[in-house]
């Protein structure tokens, strides 16, 4: 290019030469001649100047390349020092990053200008493509830059910093700690340490009857404060965990931060109330929705790192709807906002113990092999106990400074080093600064990473705080900034998995459910040492890694001066504007409320990273090829319906994201030439699109990859060009053999010749495929085929295949044995009919294959779940079978015992059965000695076990049995059935059935731990005689009883009413009736008996109208009341009666429309009524 620009110069020169000539022949003409000559001159000038700038660019830029490593250096040198409150040098190091940042804009700017072929055709014929002469011009003015920046560091006395390349760092190589990996995924218990007590005050706190007495609102408020990294969060989690069963599913955790939007935070609480994200986003609809979800619910909301209360007005209007008893836990460092809540209970969290300071300290700072006892060997628990001293009894900082040391040695020259460091007298900034308490633990810890991971844990805090980051995209995004050094044979998502490994160790990043995040006071530090670079909402001139989350945006004007290099955004504001920040690295706007991206997408060319998961974006512009640089493209979770061929532009690509992308229908032809790609979770082959042989050379490949639309593949050499036997790295796959487009077969069903041809086809395209033999998960979808292919039966070639899924293989006739298989899951084969004994085979799940008749004994079988099999009759005894579960078996009969196995051991070693909806089962095998939970539903001839109620009935371990709509079932032979052997550990049961035998109550004198029964009213028998027993008689016949549920039945004498003698079960905690239609008051004059009663749940009693009954009153009263509002003169008032109830915490009524409750006078009661 600088010669043909050469030329045209010279061209320019004798062009502006001919016309001087021409024009000097004419007076009239010399003024003319002089501007024309003048104005030519100035443009050969230009040109001249350009062909320079041209001709000296590549000197320059290896001029410039040549510093960056040194500046580079500089800044990890400047990082380590002592520079926190020295302003002059922090502007320095700012400076010199704002160089780095800019040189490396214009290298990758010209390398992509100068980059070859068609992909920098399509680059340099963009209207708005790179001008090479200003590059250069840019790279000269960097080099002056740094010239200046270099003389102003001897003012400041930094001589060293462009000499100690090696000193820009500490720390190890990022994956030399991968020896001390826990295996672990939450190592959050360990912040438990010395937290029992707190736990206890609060849970406490939460059980107080009084604690809604008095109070207009029925969800209290509770509050944990305390200074940062003092474990409140941890706390909130423990008592969260702690509280499951009192609240069950009413229990959701929000994290707040700093200065939330309204609507965002009520978007957060609806999502985790209803486990899924709102179809709307109009703060009135979110509002509404969340109060009805709330309305008359029992809940416990944790409201984590509360800063400011600008919401909390709006907020508690729609939590007032929960019911009595409801509460709302915050964590805040502001003792003003646990005022401002009016919290009934404030928790101040004080520091550990200086004995929970080295208790945990010990904990993270040994390995697993390792004890307290090595310390003392070695010598270095006096330097141990010092550091615990420095570390201030703040858990996090004594977690993080624990694990520094768990990755060196243990020596005393190591452990000093910790202990003498310089950085435990820094002068830190205080928690009035913009940053918060910047801990010196913390920072001792962040200085012992190498470069590599401090850039990448500093990076972190582009993300608001609090925010749950998906590992991928963290990766990914790593990546696409250079932070992850190249290592051969090494890929580099495996090496940065490896750095966010190694951060995680480290207590630097925690594991959540959804990814990771860092913690509020480890954000500060990473923003502090991050300054003017990372933003959050807002942008200066410095900014280069900026985040807009909520209602935030940044004016257009800003955005196209800015030079950021990443951009986090939820909203579509200013998303026209994009094409103008050309330098950006990363650009994610998952979540955004957007349905297609501008044609300026295509001007962002040094982009590596594009996150459009979960938007609206239905297609792709035909500029996305430009993206020359693109990495990463991100589409789960949105609504693409088409990828178009310019996809196959962007060679470059390693991330491919379509996971839950059920709308896309099509994939132009391209994708065959991405051959960087790594991960490709979705192939989708299309008629007149993408082939499926254009995987050809997709070898890098690694992970779970999914081929959709194999039925629109019409010959095996298509199949074969595939080569998916040369992706060695899939490790899963799945093959979809459906039509694309949702359309329909190629057959009709009743085309008995062409339903053959189609099977042959499909058989032929699945063996063409051959997938690669390294694999350890394979489904096969919708296959037509009669049989497998027979090189899947050799071990050699699938020795490492674990789990094979098949569903709607409508076709196939028999299961191969696949040697090594130990998952095997089969739904819709409506042809199979035999399945033969595996040798590894441990789970096994079977669901509709309606001509299942034989299921082969598996030797080594754990888990068996089969459901709807219309004609599978029987069932051998699975020596190692741990859990059965059977469903909707039409003719299944049983277990036929082979001769002379009569009596003996069947399935020793069972723990859990489930049998439903077998009409003709009638007994079970015999000597299940290891049943622990039974459950019985459905079966109308099911009487018991082979052998009778003998020893061969006997179930020494059972824990709990469900017998529900049984009604064949011998009562009599049950409970000694249950109760054979030398423990008898029965504590649930639950008999529902009608008619049947009825059980007498004197025999639960068998079952001596039974703790909860269910059953009804018309199966139970009182004794011997008609004569019911007494209610004092009741409790010797279940002592352990602490759970009732008792239903009721027809309105007549004897079901219609609550049976006196549940009366006398006074040791029960709490009480379940359910459909009694002719009471009309409780009790029966025992309530005074029931000292241990915490709830009582009343169903569906339409006469009900007193709590308890009316007693007359002592003969002794002293005279009789008047009658009054709680009764008739001579009778006791509910008051006194309910009181003697001291333990009682729930009164739930429902659908009893004549009971009066009585409020006033149960102060501390959650009273629901419905």
């Amino acid at each position: 290019m600088p010669a043909s620009l050469f030329l045209r110069w010279k061209d320019f020169s004798q062009f502006g030469s001919a016309i001087s000539c021409i024009l000097k022949q004419t007076d009239m003409a010399e003024e003319l001649a002089k501007a024309a000559i003048s104005s030519l001159l100035s443009s050969v000038d230009l040109i001249k100047a350009k062909f320079n700038a041209f001709k000296n660019a590549e000197g320059e830029l290896k001029k410039l390349e040549s510093k960056l490593e040194d500046i580079r250096a500089a800044i990890q040198t400047a990082n380590r020092m002592p520079f926190f409150n020295n302003e002059r040098v922090r502007d320095w190091v700012w400076k010199l990053k704002d160089v780095l940042y800019d040189a490396e804009d214009t290298i990758d700017e010209y390398r992509t200008s100068t980059s070859s072929g068609k992909k920098r055709k399509a680059i340099m014929s963009a209207s708005k493509s790179f001008n090479r002469y200003q590059l250069g011009n840019n790279m000269k003015s960097i080099n002056e830059r740094l010239e200046e920046i270099h003389r102003e560091r001897e003012t400041l006395g930094l001589y060293k910093l462009f000499e100690a390349t090696q000193s820009s760092g500490t720390g190890q190589n990022p994956t030399s700690t991968k020896h001390y990996r826990e295996t672990t995924s939450l190592i959050s218990w360990q912040g438990t340490v010395g937290r029992e007590v707190d736990k206890k005050r609060i849970l406490e706190s939460l059980q107080l009857r009084s604690f809604t007495h008095g109070t207009k609102c029925n969800v209290s408020v509770i509050s944990i404060t305390g200074q940062g990294g003092i474990g409140k969060t941890t706390l909130a989690k423990m008592v969260f965990n702690e509280v499951e069963e009192e609240f069950g599913k009413n229990r959701w955790w929000v994290c707040v931060s700093e200065k939330p939007d309204l609507k965002e935070l009520v978007r957060k609480i609806l999502e985790s109330v209803t486990e899924k994200s709102p179809d709307y986003t109009q703060l009135e609809l979110l509002c509404k929705c969340l109060k009805k979800e709330l309305s008359d619910k029992r809940f416990l909301l944790v409201l984590d790192d509360v800063w400011d209360l600008e919401w909390w007005e709006q907020i508690k209007t729609l939590l007032v709807e929960g019911a009595v008893g409801s509460a709302v836990l915050i964590t805040t460092r502001k003792k003003q906002v646990s005022g401002d809540v009016n919290s009934i209970y404030m928790h101040k969290l004080e520091r550990l113990s200086q004995e929970e300071s080295w208790h945990l300290f010990v904990i993270n700072a040994l390995k697993e092999d390792k004890s307290e006892y090595d310390l003392v060997r070695e010598n270095v628990k006096d330097i141990g106990e010092r550091i615990v001293q420095k570390c201030g009894g703040l858990p996090l900082v004594i977690q993080t400074v624990g694990r520094l040391l768990r990755s060196k040695k243990i020596g005393r020259h190591e452990w000093t080093v910790a202990e003498k460091s310089g950085i435990w007298e820094w002068k830190m900034p205080s928690s009035s600064s913009p940053y918060g308490d910047i801990l010196p633990g913390l920072v001792l810890s962040y200085d012992d990473l190498s470069p590599c991971l401090k850039n990448c844990f500093v990076y972190c805090s582009v993300y608001p705080k609090d925010y749950e980051i998906q590992k991928n995209e963290l990766i990914m995004q790593w990546i696409a900034h250079g932070l992850v050094e190249e290592a051969n044979g090494v890929d580099m998502e495996a090496r940065a998995n490896d750095y966010l490994n190694d951060l995680i160790d480290r207590c630097l990043i925690e594991e959540t459910k959804k990814g990771v995040k860092l913690h509020d006071i480890l954000h500060d530090l990473a923003l502090y040492i991050g300054g003017k670079e990372y933003s959050h909402n807002s942008a200066t001139e410095h900014t280069r890694h900026l985040s807009l989350t909520g209602g935030s945006f940044i004016a257009q004007s800003e955005l196209q001066t800015s030079k950021l290099h990443t951009l986090l955004s939820s909203c579509s504001c200013g998303i026209n504007s994009l094409g103008k920040v050309r330098s950006l690295r990363v650009l994610s706007l998952i979540g955004a409320d957007i349905k297609e991206l501008p044609d300026c997408i295509g001007d962002l060319a040094l982009l590596k990273y594009l996150g459009l998961s979960g938007t609206w974006v239905k297609s792709l512009p035909s500029s996305i090829g430009r993206l020359y640089n693109l990495q990463t493209l991100n589409l789960d979770g949105s609504h693409i319906e088409e990828l178009p061929k310019e996809i196959g532009e962007l060679c470059n690509l390693r991330y491919l994201g379509l996971e839950k992308t059920d709308k896309l229908t099509f994939v132009a032809e391209g994708l065959g030439k991405l051959t960087h790609l790594r991960t490709l979770c979705k192939f989708l082959a299309c008629e007149n699109g993408c082939s499926i042989r254009e995987l050809k050379e997709l070898n890098k490949l690694k992970g779970s990859l999914n081929i959709m639309g194999l039925g629109s593949i019409t010959t095996m050499t298509d199949a074969g060009e595939a080569q998916l036997n040369k992706k060695k790295s899939i490790t899963a796959l799945r093959l979809d053999f459906s039509m694309p487009n949702g359309a329909t077969s190629r057959t009709a069903d009743d085309d008995t010749g062409e339903l053959q041809n189609e099977s042959k086809r499909q058989g032929g395209i699945l063996e063409a495929l051959q997938p690669p033999h390294g694999l350890e998960n394979l489904e096969l979808s919708c296959y037509k085929g009669g049989a497998l292919p027979s090189t899947w039966y050799l071990e050699s070639n699938y020795a490492n295949l674990q789990t094979l899924r098949l569903s709607c293989c409508s076709h196939l006739g028999t299961m191969p044995v696949v040697p090594a298989l130990k998952s095997l899951t089969l739904e819709k084969c409506d042809d199979l009919m035999l399945l033969t004994s595996m040798p590894a085979l441990v789970k096994l799940e079977v669901k509709e294959c309606n001509k299942l008749n034989s299921v082969a004994n598996m030797p080594v079988l754990r888990k068996l779940k089969l459901s709807s099999c219309q004609v599978l009759n029987d069932l051998p005894c699975f020596p190692s079978l741990e859990e059965l579960k059977l469903q909707y078996l039409n003719i299944f009969r049983g277990w036929p015992m082979e001769k002379g196995q009569e009596g003996t051991t069947a399935m020793p070693h069972l723990r859990t059965l489930e049998v439903s909806g077998c009409a003709e089962l009638k007994a079970l095998p015999p000597c299940l000695e290891s049943l622990e939970e039974m459950t019985m539903f459905g079966l109308p001839k099911w009487e018991g076990f082979e052998g009778g109620t003998g020893e061969a009935a006997a179930l020494p371990c059972l824990k709990n049995a469900q017998l529900v709509m049984c009604p064949n079932m011998q009562m009599e032979g049950l409970l000694p059935a249950l109760s054979k052997g030398h423990e008898i550990e029965l504590q649930q049961l639950t008999v529902l059935v009608s008619p049947c035998a009825r059980l007498k109550l004197d025999a639960f004198t068998r079952l001596p731990k039974l703790t909860e029964l269910r059953t009804s009213n018309e199966l139970l028998q009182c004794g011997d005689g008609d004569e019911p027993p007494l209610p004092s008689q009741v409790s010797s016949f279940l002592p352990s009883l602490r759970i009732l549920h008792l239903w009721g039945g027809e309105p007549n004498a004897n079901w219609g009413k609550v049976p006196d003698w549940v009366w006398g079960l006074t040791q029960v905690e709490e009480i379940w009736l359910y459909d009694f239609p002719e009471q009309t008051s409780l009790g029966g004059g025992h309530w005074q008996n029931f000292k241990q009663l915490k709830g009582l749940y009343i169903r569906k009693f339409p006469k009900l109208r007193y709590l308890v009954d009316m007693l007359p009153r002592p003969a002794n009263a002293a005279e009789e009341e008047e009658e009054g509002e709680h009764g008739s003169a001579g009778l006791v008032p509910e008051q006194e009666q309910i009181a003697s109830l001291s333990r009682l915490e729930d009164l739930d009524c429902y659908n009893c429309p004549l009971l009066l409750l009585p409020r006033d006078y149960l102060p501390g009661v959650r009273i629901s009524y419905k």
